[in-house]
């Protein structure tokens, strides 16, 4: 701005403008300064940090190398056969699952990035697809945190290693569902960051052949939007009169900084364009929801899943997936298929919920500091605020498996929203007052991450993951004496995963999920239930006539003992095969 010839020069700024549109995550402009040294050295943090919480959950990993859970069985051995076999077209190791006619594969691409070390030993090959998982999650969260320009974005990133017991045991497993968190962590971040429609579209397609959750980034679009239309009422009331954050009538002169940063809490940013703008670029009308960012990254899923290698089939799977097997957790669904799923679909009890006390911090103080003042609630606030106590709710009353998405989503949403604080207030301590706690703020947080980490370390540790792996040696046995097309009769359906491996010669009931089998044929399903669990005196036969297999697998559990005394009791019986924990009834060659 010009000024009088003769006058003073102006003061500067107090707070400057936060940038707006891409100049904030592009190139800087044509004579800018190079981004300062701090930056790199925020990076090396970050970095450092990641390989921090890498080491803190691969550590216990490493200590016990077996596989954690059932499911490391089928996608390592999936990932074996689809070296020699892609894509596969049909699973004839499972003739009683939906998909043994017409193969669709839920996960194309983690068994895709499985196949390198597909053929090492069970131990190596599970250890570095759990490595991978945990890189590409921390990665992803990595990316979302600097394209927030998050204030000690390292110390949110060790926020990851306090996320309790449940998300331990899911981050030590080789399995998908670490795929699904990467990608919510990374379309969020890119979606509140003011990332393309187009990058949003693309990020979408792979989102969608990783998962067949992947359609979760539409909903994530939509709640972006729905966020939107709260931004107009918000900001009309912030500039309705001179009202603090608590939403008093404050006095009608402000000291200059307080003034300044009211300016630039009501000023658009990448972050926050304001009620009729979109950070990616798309203008909305004030109250209104855009439909095109919603097109994009619907188009871009609908895109991937148009390419999948099992296409059309894959869409079956997918509406099975997320529509099918939910609903039949839950109490309306059938009580015989109930019975089989396994317990992530399951609500937790008191006693677990409270033993995961560590995820309920973040969204405590998120939902805290956005009550307690309205500045912060920005779209990128709120959208992110909004997806994780949806997840953690959802995960609480119905399926526990939805815990283990909310908690990491809890620390972008804190992370954002400490972003947001530092853009309208750059030159203190987060506005007004410093932060919750004031001056003991950064000491809360050093004390809940070195407890929040101590206490994940030890329940995990409890559970005694790793140390064995029940089916292995049961599973390798079947591998060694049994023929070529001989079928087995699973107790516990989940121990078709480790034959699939260890005896690929031989076949099963259904792996990965007994929805599988259910959706196949409910009759049989429900005889499979009945015999399992004891109500069939003559069960011997009516596996051989009904389900032509040979083996039974018997898991040593109290709920298949009636089951095995009646199998004891079958003249012609055998039991060839006994471990700690399993027992291998031979009916007979027939």
């Amino acid at each position: 701005m010009a000024r009088k010839h003769g006058g003073p020069p102006p003061d500067p700024p107090l707070i400057r403008p936060a940038p707006t549109g891409p100049t904030l995550h592009g190139p800087p402009a044509d004579g800018a300064p190079a981004p300062p040294p701090w930056r790199s050295r925020q990076l090396l943090w970050l970095v450092l940090a990641g390989l921090a919480v890498v080491l803190f959950y691969s550590s216990a990993r490493m200590a016990a190398p077996a596989p954690w859970s059932y499911d490391e069985y089928y996608h390592l051995g999936m990932a074996r056969e689809l070296r020699s076999h892609f894509p596969l077209r049909s699973f004839p190791w499972t003739p009683f699952s939906l998909v043994s006619e017409h193969f669709a594969d839920g996960v194309p691409l983690f068994h895709l990035a499985l196949m390198p070390f597909a053929g090492w030993p069970l131990e190596r090959a599970g250890l570095a697809g759990v490595l991978l998982g945990q890189v590409f999650v921390l990665a992803c969260l990595g990316v979302a945190l600097w394209r927030l320009r998050v204030p000690q974005a390292w110390a949110f990133m060790l926020g990851m290693a306090t996320l309790g017991s449940l998300f331990a045991m899911r981050f030590d497993m080789c399995r998908p569902q670490l795929l699904l968190v990467g990608f919510s962590l990374l379309f969020l971040g890119l979606l509140v960051s003011g990332a393309r429609p187009w990058v949003l579209a693309i990020v979408a397609a792979v989102f969608g052949l990783a998962h067949a959750g992947g359609w979760i980034a539409i909903f994530y679009t939509a709640a972006w939007e729905a966020a939107g239309l709260l931004v107009p009422a918000l900001a009309g009331a912030a500039r309705g009169g001179s009202r603090g954050p608590s939403g008093k009538t404050g006095p009608k002169s402000r000291p200059q900084a307080q003034t300044s940063a009211k300016v630039v809490a009501t000023k658009p940013s990448a972050l926050d364009e304001g009620p009729g703008h979109s950070p990616s670029g798309l203008r909305r009308p004030p109250g209104r929801l855009s439909w095109r960012l919603l097109l994009w990254v619907a188009a871009g899923w609908l895109a991937g899943q148009l390419i999948h290698p099992n296409f059309p089939y894959n869409l079956r799977l997918m509406a099975l997936a997320n529509l099918v097997v939910p609903f039949e957790a839950s109490p309306a669904g059938n009580d015989a298929l109930r019975t089989q799923i396994g317990e992530e679909l399951a609500p937790p009890g008191l006693g677990l919920l409270a033993e995961q006390w560590t995820i309920f911090l973040a969204p405590l103080v998120v939902a805290v500091l956005l009550l307690r003042d309205r500045r912060l609630r920005t779209r990128a606030t709120l959208t992110t605020a909004l997806v994780a106590l949806a997840f953690l709710l959802l995960g609480a009353v119905m399926l526990r498996r939805m815990l283990e998405v909310g908690a990491p989503l809890a620390i972008l949403a804190l992370a954002a929203l400490a972003a947001e604080r530092r853009r309208q207030f750059p030159g203190g301590a987060g506005g007004p007052g410093g932060g919750l706690l004031g001056s003991w703020t950064a000491w809360a947080a050093a004390g809940t991450l070195v407890v929040g980490s101590l206490w994940t370390a030890q329940t995990v540790r409890v559970y005694g993951f790793g140390k064995a792996s029940a089916p292995q040696e049961m599973a390798r046995w079947l591998g060694e004496h049994g023929n070529a097309g001989e079928r087995v009769f699973t107790a516990q359906w989940a121990d078709s995963a480790p034959l699939f491996y260890s005896a690929p010669r031989l076949q099963s009931l259904v792996a990965l999920d007994p929805t599988l089998f259910f959706a196949k044929d409910p009759r049989l399903f429900q005889l499979y239930v009945d015999i399992v669990q004891g109500r069939h005196p003559d069960a011997a036969r009516l596996i051989r006539q009904r389900f032509g297999a040979r083996w039974v697998t018997l898991w040593q559990a109290p709920v298949y003992e009636r089951f095995a005394e009646q199998l004891v009791a079958t003249p012609g019986v055998r039991l060839v095969y006994r471990d700690p924990y399993y027992v291998i009834a031979d009916l007979g060659a027939r």
